[in-house]
């Protein structure tokens, strides 16, 4: 066996190479399209002071999902969108702002890869469940639209 030693000076960059690399691959899979797939939700979250049971809720959202029942959980659906989503936020800009270590960050990628799987199940059913309401919206829009063209174009007739 060959041991090499390589200079203090080389050593140190070799490291910061590793932890670029170890960086660049922890933010490569929170941003990947599909990376939540096979990740874990976990049991509970604790977001500012707050412990989530995570598992029951999105059952729970799910189970509502599933019933057509969407209106009786969407209030709490919504507060835990913003609570998930600002917990994986949080822990990105760590990474990216170099507040964690590479090593840390790698070892908490599962958790955080459970999460974003949490947050996108809800996007989906609160996306779904939002597209009646936000017809309706577009609907009466539509007709206030109408309203007003007519309006002036009475005013236009008058004049």
């Amino acid at each position: 066996m060959v041991r090499v030693d390589f200079p203090s000076s080389q050593q140190q960059h070799l490291l910061r190479i590793i932890k670029l690399i170890d960086k660049s691959y922890v933010l490569r899979k929170l941003n990947s399209q599909f990376s939540y797939l096979r990740a874990e939700i976990p049991e509970a979250v604790n977001v500012d002071g707050k412990t989530v049971n995570l598992r029951k809720k999105i059952r729970e959202i799910i189970d509502a999902g599933e019933s057509q029942d969407l209106v009786k959980v969407m209030p709490e659906m919504l507060e835990l969108r913003k609570l998930l989503y600002k917990l994986l936020t949080d822990f990105t800009s760590k990474v990216e702002d170099s507040k964690i270590k590479p090593s840390e960050a790698t070892s908490q990628l599962e958790y955080y890869l459970g999460i974003k799987r949490a947050l996108e199940i809800i996007k989906g059913f609160s996306e779904g469940s939002l597209k009646p309401f936000r017809e309706d919206e577009e609907k009466g829009s539509k007709i206030g639209d109408k309203k007003r063209w007519l309006d002036y174009l009475k005013r236009m007739e008058e004049s």
